[in-house]
């Protein structure tokens, strides 16, 4: 089953939010393309991934099961984008009793 949850990702230039995911997982934002960092200043560092809109099915994305990963998210901060949701469902097949 896992877990899902939307996250509200602030307008461009406006800042990175924490999300905290473990095993399989997908991100889906259909608004804009998001930025993927495992810490804060990688986005400084140039350390991120850059993610496009999702048009058609997300491709999954592991992490370890054990524990959790935490990802900084973000828009990306030259291109003018609005404030956008992340869809997230983590933890995929794991299951929530």
């Amino acid at each position: 089953m896992g877990y899902t949850f939307n996250l509200t990702i602030p307008a461009s230039g406006g800042g990175s939010r924490p999300i905290s995911v473990s095993g399989q997982t997908l991100l889906l934002n259909t608004d804009g393309g998001i930025q993927v960092a495992y810490d804060e200043n990688g986005f400084n560092t140039g350390q991120f991934i850059s993610l496009p809109p999702t048009t058609g099915s997300p491709v999954p994305l592991y992490f370890s099961s054990t524990g959790k990963t935490i990802l900084w998210i973000r828009l990306n901060p030259t291109s003018g984008e609005p404030a956008s949701t992340l869809n997230v469902w983590t933890d995929i097949g794991s299951v929530n009793l």
